[in-house]
C-alpha cells in the first residue's frame, strides 16, 4: 500500500430534476474524464480500495457532490474539499471559478453562459405552446390583486387587474404577456444593463397564474448541459474536475500555514454525516402541511383585514415602503432606528417596543411573521416533497462555520410560538421509525465556562446545580424558590444566553417584550447585565481580553483554531468597533460549541457506518442549533438516544472541554412534539 494518497477530484453535474447527469474526474492538472456510468465508477474505486491503493477524493463543494455520490464513493474513503479550505482561510470568493482564476490563472466557462442560449431555445418553443392554451375561449382570467402605486401623490395600495396572459386587440394582435415576451425573445431585447431577458425568471414571477398552463404542459423547463452540444458539455464538467484538482494543493498548503488543520480536520471528519443528512431527507405529512398553509392564509387574511379596520385604509403590511408611511407619518409613532440609506426602519426589532403605544404594529409584526411561514415553509415545503415524500435540503457553511441548511432554512423557523409548531408537526418520521432527538444542554453557556475560566460557573456546571436558577440569585438578590419562577428565571436565561452574543440592554428588553410584552423595562436590563458581571468577573475578563485582541491583531479564534477576521474592531467609529468587539468575544464561544458537535458527528457517523449500530437501519436527518435529530426503528431508538447523549459527552472530553457536555435525548413522531 502507497503511502502517498491517489489524488481524485471529482465533480458532479446535475439535472433540473436534481438526478445526477456526469461525473468528471481528474488525477493530474490538465486532464480529466468525464462518465454517466456510475457502475463502473464504483467499480474502480472499489477495487483501487481492496488493492490496498490509499485514495483520497477532492471535492469542490462536498455538500453538493457528495450526496449524490452516496453509492459510489464508500465512507472508507476519506474526502477532501477545497470550498471549505477557501471558506476557513475567509477568501473574498470562494467559488470554484474565481478561485481557479485568480489562483491558477485558468480561464473559467459560468454555467449560465454556457445553458443560457439554450433556456432560449426551451423557452421559446414552451411559449408556442403555452400562447395556444391562454388564447382559448375558456381559459380562465387572471384574479384581481392588491398592488403598490402612487395614489394621490404617495404609495398606496389599490386593487388591479393584470394583464391577461393571452389578449387579442381588435386588429387580431396578440398583446398578452405570453405573446409580449415571445416577441421579446425573437427580437433579443436586451435590459437597460444590457443584459439579455431570463424568460424562465419572468415566467415564475407570474405565479399562480400559470397554474392552468402547467396543469396541461408540465413545469417551464430549465435549461441544462444535457441540453447543450455533448462536446461544450463534456469540457465545462471536465474543466471543472481539472480546477478543483489544480487549487488543491495551493489551499491545503495555506490551511497548514494559518494554523488551520485541525478546524479543516474537524469539519472533514463531519461532513460524511451531512451529506447522508441531505441524500436521506426528512419525511413530511403533506396532509397537514396543506391544512398548514390553508390556516396559515386564512389567518393572514384575517390580521390584514384587521390591519386595514385600525389604519382606516387599505394597505400592504408587507411593504416597507407603506408600512413607513401608516406608522411614522400618519400616525406618528417613534422612530427607534434607521435603515442604510437613511430611512425609518420598519425591522420587528424596533417595531416592537412600540407595540403598547399602537394596536396596529403587532399587528403588522403578526402579518408579516404568519405569512413567512406560509410562504417560506409550508407552501414550498409541499412542492419540494412532491417527488418522495421528503424534504431534501442543500446545505452550505456559514461564516460563523456552523453547517447551515438551505431549501429550506430549518434553522431559521421562529423556535417559540405556536404557529412554528404548526409547521414542525408536519416534519415527521418515516412510517416504522420514530425520531430521535438529543440537543446538547446549554452547550455555549458550557463554553463560556471554559473559555473564562470563571470560577462559579465552573463550580455550577461541574456540581450539576442549574444555571438559570444560580444566574437568577446573583442578579435578583432573590431566594432559589423565587428564581424558579418565571418572573425571575426568564429574565435571567435571557441574559446569560445573550451575554455569549454580547447582548446589550435594548436588545435583551426587545427579547423579553416580545415574549411577555410590558413586564420589564429597559433600565432593568441594562442594571441585570452589570449584575451577572458582576457575579462571573472571569467572564468579564475575558470579554475585556478578547475585545483587546480582536482590536490588536483583527481577528478571534475558537478553541480549535477556527478563525474570524473582524478587521472592524480598530475602526475609529465607535458604533462599529462595538460591533466587531462583541462578534468577536461571540464567536470563540459559538464556534467552540459547533466544534464540539461536530466531534460528536463525527464519533457517531463511525458508529454508523463501521460500528456496531450499522445497518440497524437508523439515519441521520438533521442537525439543528446545537440538537442531533435522527430517524430509528422504534426497537432501537432508546439505547440510540442514550448512545448519543454519551458521544456529545466524550466530544466534550475529546474537545478538552473544562466542564461536562450534558445533553436532553427525546423520542417522537414530529418535530414540533420534540420541541415541546
Amino acid at each position: 500500500m502507497s503511502e502517498t494518497p491517489i489524488l481524485i477530484a471529482i465533480d458532479t453535474e446535475t439535472l433540473p430534476s436534481g438526478d445526477l447527469w456526469c461525473v468528471s474526474l481528474s488525477t493530474s492538472p490538465g486532464t480529466a474524464w468525464v462518465t454517466q456510468d456510475l457502475a463502473t465508477l464504483s467499480q474502480l474505486l472499489r477495487s483501487l480500495v481492496d488493492d490496498g491503493e490509499n485514495i483520497q477524493v477532492i471535492y469542490h463543494n462536498s455538500f453538493y457532490d457528495h450526496p449524490k455520490l452516496q453509492d459510489v464513493v464508500s465512507p472508507s474513503i476519506p474526502i477532501d474539499d477545497t470550498m471549505v479550505m477557501a471558506r476557513l482561510l475567509q477568501l473574498e470568493s470562494t467559488g470554484l471559478k474565481n478561485l481557479a482564476t485568480r489562483l491558477c490563472g485558468m480561464t473559467m466557462t459560468e454555467y449560465d453562459d454556457v445553458v443560457k442560449p439554450e433556456q432560449r431555445r426551451i423557452s421559446l418553443d414552451y411559449l408556442y405552446s403555452a400562447r395556444e392554451i391562454a388564447s382559448r375561449p375558456d381559459f380562465p382570467s387572471c384574479d384581481p390583486r392588491w398592488v403598490e402605486d402612487t395614489v394621490d401623490g404617495r404609495v398606496g395600495i389599490v386593487l388591479r387587474k393584470p394583464t391577461p396572459l393571452s389578449r387579442v386587440n381588435k386588429q387580431g394582435r396578440d398583446t398578452g404577456r405570453i405573446a409580449r415576451l415571445i416577441a421579446d425573445l425573437e427580437a433579443d431585447k436586451r435590459g437597460k444593463d444590457g443584459s439579455r431577458i431570463d424568460p424562465l425568471k419572468r415566467w415564475r414571477e407570474w405565479g399562480e397564474d400559470t397554474a392552468p398552463i402547467e396543469v396541461e404542459l408540465g413545469e417551464h423547463p430549465q435549461a441544462c448541459l444535457a441540453d447543450v452540444d455533448p462536446d461544450r458539455a463534456t469540457r465545462y464538467a471536465a474543466r471543472d474536475a481539472d480546477a478543483t484538482f489544480r487549487i488543491y494543493p495551493i489551499l491545503r498548503s495555506e490551511i497548514e500555514h494559518n494554523g488551520l488543520e485541525r478546524a479543516y480536520q474537524i469539519d472533514m471528519a463531519a461532513i460524511p454525516m451531512v451529506a447522508r443528512m441531505l441524500y436521506v431527507g426528512i419525511a413530511v405529512d403533506r396532509e397537514h402541511l396543506a391544512r398548514a398553509a390553508d390556516d396559515l392564509r386564512d389567518r393572514t387574511l384575517n390580521v390584514r383585514d384587521q390591519c386595514w379596520t385600525e389604519a382606516g385604509t387599505p394597505f400592504n403590511p408587507a411593504s416597507d415602503t407603506q408600512v413607513r408611511d401608516v406608522l411614522f407619518r400618519q400616525r406618528g409613532l417613534e422612530i427607534r432606528g434607521w435603515t442604510d440609506s437613511g430611512l425609518p426602519s420598519t425591522q420587528d426589532d424596533y417595531l416592537l417596543p412600540l407595540q403598547n403605544a399602537d394596536p396596529l404594529v403587532n399587528l403588522v409584526v403578526q402579518y408579516r411573521r404568519l405569512s413567512k411561514l406560509r410562504d417560506t415553509y409550508a407552501l414550498p415545503l409541499l412542492r419540494m416533497s412532491a417527488r418522495d415524500g421528503r424534504i431534501h435540503a442543500s446545505a452550505g457553511m456559514t461564516v460563523n462555520n456552523r453547517f447551515a441548511l438551505r431549501d429550506p432554512n430549518l434553522m431559521a423557523i421562529p423556535q417559540r410560538s405556536k404557529e412554528s409548531k404548526l409547521i414542525k408537526d408536519g416534519f415527521v418520521a418515516f412510517p416504522g421509525k420514530v425520531l430521535v432527538y438529543a440537543d446538547a444542554s446549554q452547550i455555549e453557556m458550557r463554553v463560556l465556562a471554559h473559555v473564562s475560566q470563571d470560577t462559579e460557573m465552573l463550580n455550577i456546571f461541574r456540581t450539576g446545580r442549574d444555571t438559570h436558577t444560580e444566574t437568577a440569585v446573583a442578579i435578583f438578590g432573590c431566594t432559589e424558590a423565587e428564581a424558579r419562577t418565571d418572573w425571575y428565571r426568564l429574565p435571567a436565561k435571557r441574559t446569560g444566553f445573550g451575554i455569549v452574543y454580547g447582548i446589550q440592554g435594548y436588545g435583551l428588553f426587545i427579547q423579553l417584550d416580545q415574549e411577555v410584552p410590558g413586564r420589564y423595562r429597559e433600565s432593568d436590563c441594562e442594571s441585570w447585565i452589570r449584575s451577572y458581571l458582576d457575579a462571573r468577573p472571569g467572564v468579564k475578563r475575558y470579554m475585556d481580553l478578547a475585545a483587546s485582541a480582536a482590536r490588536r491583531t483583527g481577528e478571534t479564534r475558537d478553541m480549535f483554531g477556527y478563525r474570524r477576521l473582524v478587521l472592524a474592531a480598530q475602526s475609529r467609529r465607535e458604533e462599529v468597533r462595538g460591533g466587531a468587539e462583541r462578534e468577536a468575544i461571540n464567536f470563540p464561544i459559538s464556534s467552540g460549541a459547533l466544534g464540539v458537535i461536530k466531534i460528536a458527528m463525527a464519533l457517531l457517523w463511525y458508529d454508523l457506518t463501521a460500528g456496531d449500530w450499522s445497518g440497524l437501519g437508523i439515519e441521520p436527518l438533521l442537525q439543528l442549533h446545537d440538537a442531533l435529530v435522527f430517524e430509528a426503528p422504534l426497537d432501537v431508538a432508546p439505547a440510540w438516544r442514550q448512545r448519543v447523549l454519551e458521544r456529545l459527552e466524550e466530544a466534550g472530553k475529546l474537545a478538552g472541554i473544562s466542564v461536562p457536555i450534558t445533553g436532553i435525548g427525546k423520542i417522537g413522531r414530529s418535530l414540533g412534539e420534540l420541541a415541546e
